[in-house]
C-alpha cells in the first residue's frame, strides 16, 4: 500500500466541515479520496482483518509524528480486551454499518470490494491533509497543487475511518472527526459516535446505488 493522508501521496480532500456539539466545542471533520479513482466499481464491504489493519496503520503513521491510537475495525473487535473499549468499538462499527448501507453498500465477508478500518487517537496530534484538487484535460484528470495541502490540529479521541480497495491494497478514501472525546476527560463520549460517523461520511464522494454521486 502507498502512504496516505499526505497530499503528495495522491489523496484528495473532498471537504472540511466544522460542527457544534451540545457542549459548544467545535468538531473538525475532513474527508479525502484517492485521485482518478472510479468509485462506481465498489458495491460491497467488510471489516479489515488484523493484517490489513496493520498495513493501514503503517500508511496512516506517515501523516503525523508521535501519534498513538487504538485500532478497532476487525469483525471480532480485537483492539482491546477491556469490555468498555469493546463496547465502544461495537458502537462505532454499528454507526459505520448504518452509513455504508445507507449509501447502498452491502456487507459481505466473501471477497468484499472495500475493507473498512477505523481507529481512535490516544493523544492530540497534527494530521497532514488537503483542501481540494484541480482537474485538467477537460476534467478527465485530477491533480493536487502544493497550495492544496494543509494541516489539522486534532484532539485526543479523534476518530479516523479508512476504506481500502481489497484487490489493490490501496486506501481509496479516509476521513476523520475530531471532538469525539473530551480532551479533559478519560471517558469515551459514546453519545457522539453517531454524530462523528455521520459527519465523516458526509464527506464521502460516492454511493454504491448511484442515486447521488456528485462530490
Amino acid at each position: 500500500m502507498k502512504g496516505l493522508w499526505i497530499a503528495t501521496i495522491a489523496l484528495l480532500s473532498s471537504g472540511i466541515a466544522f460542527a457544534q456539539n451540545n457542549n459548544n466545542s467545535n468538531v473538525t471533520v475532513n474527508g479525502e479520496k484517492a485521485l482518478n479513482k472510479d468509485f462506481s466499481v465498489y458495491k460491497t464491504y467488510y471489516w479489515a482483518t488484523p493484517s490489513a489493519q496493520a498495513q493501514a496503520g503503517n500508511q496512516n503513521r506517515s501523516m503525523s509524528q508521535g501519534r498513538n491510537s487504538r485500532k478497532g475495525s476487525s469483525a471480532t473487535t480485537t483492539s482491546s480486551s477491556n469490555s468498555s473499549m469493546g463496547a465502544f468499538n461495537g458502537k462505532v462499527q454499528s454507526a459505520i454499518n448504518f452509513a455504508m448501507e445507507g449509501r447502498g453498500y452491502k456487507p459481505s465477508s466473501n471477497m468484499p470490494d472495500l475493507l473498512v478500518n477505523f481507529e481512535v487517537l490516544d493523544q492530540p496530534t497534527t494530521l497532514k491533509g488537503a483542501t481540494g484538487y484541480t482537474t485538467i484535460d477537460n476534467g478527465t484528470q485530477e491533480i493536487r497543487q502544493p497550495e492544496d495541502t494543509t494541516s489539522f490540529k486534532v484532539e485526543k479521541g479523534t476518530l479516523l475511518i479508512s476504506l481500502i480497495d481489497r484487490k489493490t491494497g490501496q486506501q481509496v478514501w479516509h476521513g476523520f472527526a475530531s471532538g469525539l472525546m473530551d480532551p479533559n476527560s478519560t471517558a469515551w463520549r459514546e453519545d457522539k459516535i453517531n454524530e462523528a460517523v455521520t459527519l465523516i461520511f458526509n464527506q464521502y464522494p460516492a454511493r454504491a446505488d448511484n442515486l447521488e454521486n456528485n462530490r
